[in-house]
Protein backbone atom coordinates (compact mmCIF):
# COMPACT_ATOMS: atom_id res chain seq x y z
CA UNK A 1 0.00 0.00 0.00
CA UNK A 2 1.18 3.35 -0.88
CA UNK A 3 1.60 6.01 1.95
CA UNK A 4 0.82 9.79 1.45
CA UNK A 5 2.97 11.69 0.14
CA UNK A 6 4.75 13.72 3.12
CA UNK A 7 7.21 15.99 0.80
CA UNK A 8 7.42 17.00 -2.67
CA UNK A 9 11.24 15.94 -2.84
CA UNK A 10 13.27 13.12 -1.99
CA UNK A 11 17.06 12.84 -1.64
CA UNK A 12 19.53 10.12 -2.22
CA UNK A 13 23.36 9.87 -2.36
CA UNK A 14 25.13 6.89 -3.11
CA UNK A 15 28.44 7.45 -1.17
CA UNK A 16 30.70 5.29 -2.94
CA UNK A 17 30.07 6.96 -6.31
CA UNK A 18 33.43 8.60 -7.94
CA UNK A 19 35.12 11.43 -5.69
CA UNK A 20 32.17 11.66 -3.39
CA UNK A 21 32.53 11.19 0.47
CA UNK A 22 30.79 11.91 4.38
CA UNK A 23 31.62 15.38 3.65
CA UNK A 24 29.55 15.76 0.35
CA UNK A 25 27.30 14.12 1.51
CA UNK A 26 26.57 16.61 4.62
CA UNK A 27 27.03 19.51 2.16
CA UNK A 28 24.33 18.10 0.03
CA UNK A 29 22.03 17.66 3.48
CA UNK A 30 22.94 21.83 4.05
CA UNK A 31 21.71 22.68 0.74
CA UNK A 32 18.75 20.84 0.81
CA UNK A 33 17.79 22.55 4.18
CA UNK A 34 18.25 26.31 2.76
CA UNK A 35 16.98 25.28 -0.72
CA UNK A 36 13.67 23.49 0.01
CA UNK A 37 13.51 22.95 3.85
CA UNK A 38 10.42 20.84 4.46
CA UNK A 39 9.59 20.41 1.10
CA UNK A 40 12.25 17.55 1.23
CA UNK A 41 12.74 14.52 2.80
CA UNK A 42 15.77 14.19 4.74
CA UNK A 43 18.87 12.52 2.76
CA UNK A 44 19.06 8.98 2.42
CA UNK A 45 23.09 7.87 1.99
CA UNK A 46 23.59 4.29 1.22
CA UNK A 47 26.23 2.11 -0.56
CA UNK A 48 25.83 0.86 -3.62
CA UNK A 49 24.71 -2.38 -2.37
CA UNK A 50 21.82 -0.60 -0.41
CA UNK A 51 20.99 1.57 -3.36
CA UNK A 52 18.10 -0.35 -5.00
CA UNK A 53 16.17 -0.98 -1.88
CA UNK A 54 16.57 2.36 -1.26
CA UNK A 55 15.28 3.77 -3.97
CA UNK A 56 12.20 1.09 -3.18
CA UNK A 57 11.41 2.65 -0.22
CA UNK A 58 11.87 6.16 -1.48
CA UNK A 59 9.18 5.15 -3.97
CA UNK A 60 6.32 4.66 -1.33
CA UNK A 61 6.24 8.40 -0.40
CA UNK A 62 5.17 9.27 -4.25
CA UNK A 63 7.46 12.45 -4.03
CA UNK A 64 7.14 14.34 -7.64
CA UNK A 65 10.92 14.53 -7.49
CA UNK A 66 13.96 12.64 -6.00
CA UNK A 67 16.95 14.33 -5.83
CA UNK A 68 20.53 11.80 -6.70
CA UNK A 69 23.79 12.21 -5.97
CA UNK A 70 26.18 9.91 -7.60
CA UNK A 71 27.73 9.50 -10.89
CA UNK A 72 26.17 8.10 -13.90
CA UNK A 73 25.68 4.63 -12.93
CA UNK A 74 23.37 5.96 -9.82
CA UNK A 75 21.61 8.46 -11.85
CA UNK A 76 20.94 5.49 -14.73
CA UNK A 77 19.63 3.33 -11.90
CA UNK A 78 17.19 6.22 -10.24
CA UNK A 79 16.21 7.23 -13.68
CA UNK A 80 15.19 3.03 -15.18
CA UNK A 81 13.36 2.77 -11.42
CA UNK A 82 11.61 5.90 -10.86
CA UNK A 83 10.54 6.64 -14.51
CA UNK A 84 8.23 3.61 -14.47
CA UNK A 85 6.19 5.11 -11.09
CA UNK A 86 6.31 8.51 -13.09
CA UNK A 87 8.55 10.20 -10.08
CA UNK A 88 11.51 12.37 -11.85
CA UNK A 89 14.89 12.36 -11.31
CA UNK A 90 17.21 15.14 -10.19
CA UNK A 91 20.74 14.06 -11.17
CA UNK A 92 23.18 16.44 -9.08
CA UNK A 93 27.05 15.72 -10.66
CA UNK A 94 28.48 13.40 -7.43
CA UNK A 95 30.57 11.37 -9.57
CA UNK A 96 33.69 11.62 -11.96
CA UNK A 97 32.00 12.36 -15.41
CA UNK A 98 28.79 13.08 -14.42
CA UNK A 99 27.40 13.00 -18.17
CA UNK A 100 23.75 12.63 -17.40
CA UNK A 101 23.74 15.43 -15.05
CA UNK A 102 25.25 17.54 -17.21
CA UNK A 103 23.39 16.83 -20.57
CA UNK A 104 19.95 17.94 -18.08
CA UNK A 105 21.52 20.72 -16.43
CA UNK A 106 24.59 22.17 -18.06
CA UNK A 107 27.74 23.20 -16.31
CA UNK A 108 25.77 24.29 -13.27
CA UNK A 109 26.71 23.50 -9.63
CA UNK A 110 25.06 22.01 -6.63
CA UNK A 111 23.74 24.72 -5.17
CA UNK A 112 22.45 26.22 -8.46
CA UNK A 113 20.43 23.18 -9.57
CA UNK A 114 18.64 22.82 -5.78
CA UNK A 115 17.96 26.64 -5.34
CA UNK A 116 16.15 26.57 -9.28
CA UNK A 117 14.31 23.28 -7.90
CA UNK A 118 11.14 24.81 -7.02
CA UNK A 119 10.38 26.32 -10.26
CA UNK A 120 10.64 23.16 -12.22
CA UNK A 121 8.68 20.21 -13.49
CA UNK A 122 9.23 16.96 -15.31
CA UNK A 123 9.95 16.74 -18.55
CA UNK A 124 11.27 13.62 -20.64
CA UNK A 125 15.15 12.35 -21.39
CA UNK A 126 16.16 10.06 -24.28
CA UNK A 127 17.18 6.50 -23.82
CA UNK A 128 18.37 3.64 -25.24
CA UNK A 129 18.07 0.17 -24.80
CA UNK A 130 20.92 -2.65 -24.76
CA UNK A 131 19.43 -6.23 -24.34
CA UNK A 132 16.56 -4.84 -22.53
CA UNK A 133 18.38 -2.51 -19.45
CA UNK A 134 17.95 0.86 -20.32
CA UNK A 135 20.82 4.01 -20.85
CA UNK A 136 20.30 7.45 -20.67
CA UNK A 137 24.42 8.28 -21.73
CA UNK A 138 26.40 5.22 -23.72
CA UNK A 139 26.34 1.69 -23.76
CA UNK A 140 28.80 0.20 -24.34
CA UNK A 141 29.87 -3.27 -26.44
CA UNK A 142 33.20 -5.11 -26.88
CA UNK A 143 36.48 -6.26 -24.93
CA UNK A 144 37.53 -2.76 -24.07
CA UNK A 145 34.40 -2.49 -22.10
CA UNK A 146 36.33 -4.31 -19.55
CA UNK A 147 38.66 -1.12 -18.84
CA UNK A 148 36.34 -0.32 -16.78
CA UNK A 149 36.44 -3.06 -14.16
CA UNK A 150 39.90 -1.83 -13.97
CA UNK A 151 38.66 1.55 -12.93
CA UNK A 152 36.63 -0.24 -10.60
CA UNK A 153 39.78 -2.23 -8.84
CA UNK A 154 41.66 1.60 -8.33
CA UNK A 155 38.55 2.58 -6.43
CA UNK A 156 38.83 0.04 -4.61
CA UNK A 157 42.66 -0.07 -3.68
CA UNK A 158 43.46 -2.94 -5.91
CA UNK A 159 46.22 -1.35 -8.41
CA UNK A 160 47.74 -4.76 -9.12
CA UNK A 161 44.02 -6.23 -9.90
CA UNK A 162 43.70 -3.22 -12.20
CA UNK A 163 46.67 -3.62 -14.07
CA UNK A 164 46.39 -7.34 -14.92
CA UNK A 165 43.02 -6.28 -16.31
CA UNK A 166 44.22 -3.23 -18.36
CA UNK A 167 47.27 -5.57 -19.77
CA UNK A 168 44.22 -8.24 -20.61
CA UNK A 169 42.37 -5.82 -22.23
CA UNK A 170 44.73 -4.14 -24.30
CA UNK A 171 45.95 -7.03 -25.84
CA UNK A 172 42.82 -7.78 -27.57
CA UNK A 173 41.95 -4.31 -28.65
CA UNK A 174 43.30 -4.80 -32.26
CA UNK A 175 41.34 -7.95 -32.79
CA UNK A 176 37.69 -8.10 -34.25
CA UNK A 177 35.33 -9.62 -31.64
CA UNK A 178 31.92 -9.20 -32.95
CA UNK A 179 30.21 -8.62 -36.71
CA UNK A 180 27.81 -5.95 -37.14
CA UNK A 181 26.43 -5.49 -40.81
CA UNK A 182 29.20 -7.54 -42.60
CA UNK A 183 31.61 -4.86 -40.64
CA UNK A 184 34.21 -6.67 -37.96
CA UNK A 185 34.95 -4.94 -35.34
CA UNK A 186 36.09 -4.85 -31.62
CA UNK A 187 33.97 -2.27 -30.03
CA UNK A 188 30.19 -0.41 -29.78
CA UNK A 189 29.51 2.79 -28.26
CA UNK A 190 25.48 3.46 -28.67
CA UNK A 191 23.77 6.83 -27.20
CA UNK A 192 20.35 8.27 -27.66
CA UNK A 193 22.35 11.82 -28.62
CA UNK A 194 24.97 12.20 -30.61
CA UNK A 195 28.24 10.54 -28.73
CA UNK A 196 29.77 13.67 -29.41
CA UNK A 197 27.01 15.46 -27.15
CA UNK A 198 26.98 12.52 -25.21
CA UNK A 199 30.39 12.53 -24.09
CA UNK A 200 31.55 16.59 -23.84
CA UNK A 201 33.13 16.52 -27.19
CA UNK A 202 30.75 18.94 -28.66
CA UNK A 203 27.41 20.97 -27.96
CA UNK A 204 23.98 19.09 -27.39
CA UNK A 205 22.62 22.16 -29.28
CA UNK A 206 20.76 20.98 -32.62
CA UNK A 207 19.84 17.76 -33.76
CA UNK A 208 19.53 14.72 -31.18
CA UNK A 209 19.31 11.67 -33.13
CA UNK A 210 20.59 8.74 -31.50
CA UNK A 211 23.97 7.31 -32.67
CA UNK A 212 25.87 3.96 -33.15
CA UNK A 213 29.70 4.01 -33.88
CA UNK A 214 31.30 0.34 -34.35
CA UNK A 215 35.27 0.34 -34.52
CA UNK A 216 38.16 -1.88 -35.42
CA UNK A 217 41.82 -0.90 -35.25
CA UNK A 218 44.01 -3.44 -36.84
CA UNK A 219 47.40 -1.61 -35.59
CA UNK A 220 48.55 0.71 -33.06
CA UNK A 221 48.90 3.70 -35.43
CA UNK A 222 45.34 3.62 -36.29
CA UNK A 223 44.10 3.81 -33.01
CA UNK A 224 46.17 6.84 -32.42
CA UNK A 225 45.48 8.26 -35.50
CA UNK A 226 41.77 7.99 -34.40
CA UNK A 227 42.69 9.57 -31.09
CA UNK A 228 43.51 12.70 -33.09
CA UNK A 229 40.38 12.78 -35.10
CA UNK A 230 38.25 12.43 -32.07
CA UNK A 231 40.16 15.86 -30.42
CA UNK A 232 39.71 17.30 -33.90
CA UNK A 233 35.71 16.52 -33.77
CA UNK A 234 36.30 14.56 -37.45
CA UNK A 235 36.40 10.96 -36.24
CA UNK A 236 33.54 9.42 -38.31
CA UNK A 237 35.67 9.85 -41.31
CA UNK A 238 37.85 7.13 -39.95
CA UNK A 239 38.38 4.39 -42.45
CA UNK A 240 37.86 2.27 -39.31
CA UNK A 241 34.89 3.29 -37.38
CA UNK A 242 31.27 3.14 -38.61
CA UNK A 243 28.88 5.52 -37.40
CA UNK A 244 25.68 6.30 -38.37
CA UNK A 245 21.64 6.98 -37.06
CA UNK A 246 19.76 3.48 -35.94
CA UNK A 247 16.30 2.82 -34.94
CA UNK A 248 17.57 -0.67 -33.85
CA UNK A 249 21.28 -2.66 -33.92
CA UNK A 250 21.87 -6.28 -33.41
CA UNK A 251 25.52 -6.95 -32.65
CA UNK A 252 27.05 -10.44 -32.79
CA UNK A 253 29.84 -11.69 -31.08
CA UNK A 254 32.74 -13.89 -33.02
CA UNK A 255 34.36 -15.18 -29.67
CA UNK A 256 32.31 -16.10 -26.89
CA UNK A 257 30.49 -13.41 -24.52
CA UNK A 258 31.73 -9.63 -24.87
CA UNK A 259 31.84 -7.14 -21.75
CA UNK A 260 28.59 -4.77 -22.15
CA UNK A 261 29.11 -1.31 -20.43
CA UNK A 262 26.06 0.70 -19.55
CA UNK A 263 26.29 4.15 -18.10
CA UNK A 264 29.49 4.06 -17.19
CA UNK A 265 28.22 0.01 -15.34
CA UNK A 266 29.02 -3.47 -16.17
CA UNK A 267 26.26 -4.90 -17.69
CA UNK A 268 26.04 -8.80 -18.51
CA UNK A 269 28.25 -10.18 -21.05
CA UNK A 270 26.86 -11.50 -23.93
CA UNK A 271 27.39 -13.09 -26.95
CA UNK A 272 25.13 -10.73 -28.35
CA UNK A 273 23.69 -6.82 -27.99
CA UNK A 274 20.82 -5.93 -29.41
CA UNK A 275 20.34 -1.63 -29.31
CA UNK A 276 17.11 -0.37 -29.39
CA UNK A 277 16.90 3.51 -29.43
CA UNK A 278 12.56 3.61 -30.07
CA UNK A 279 11.92 2.88 -26.01
CA UNK A 280 10.62 4.70 -22.91
CA UNK A 281 12.31 7.85 -22.03
CA UNK A 282 13.48 8.99 -18.51
CA UNK A 283 12.07 11.66 -16.44
CA UNK A 284 13.96 14.45 -14.95
CA UNK A 285 13.05 17.53 -12.87
CA UNK A 286 14.28 20.39 -15.20
CA UNK A 287 13.92 24.10 -13.64
CA UNK A 288 11.40 26.61 -15.50
CA UNK A 289 13.44 28.81 -17.88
Amino acid sequence: MLMRRAAKFAALANVRAGILGANKTRRLGAFLDAALGPKCLPITAVGPERLEGAIERLILYRPEAVIVLGGDGTASSALRRLSSENIAVVPLPGGSLNRISKSVYGAACIRDILTSLESGAPVPIASGSINGVHFYCAAGYGAPMALAKSRESLRAGQPLEAAKIFTETSSTLFQPKFEYEGFQASVAVASPRPIDAAFGLASAAGPSEPELAVGAWSKPAQLFSFCLSVLAQDWRGEACVVAQSAVTASLRSLDGPLPVLIDGEDGPSSEFAYIEFDSEPGLVWRPSQ
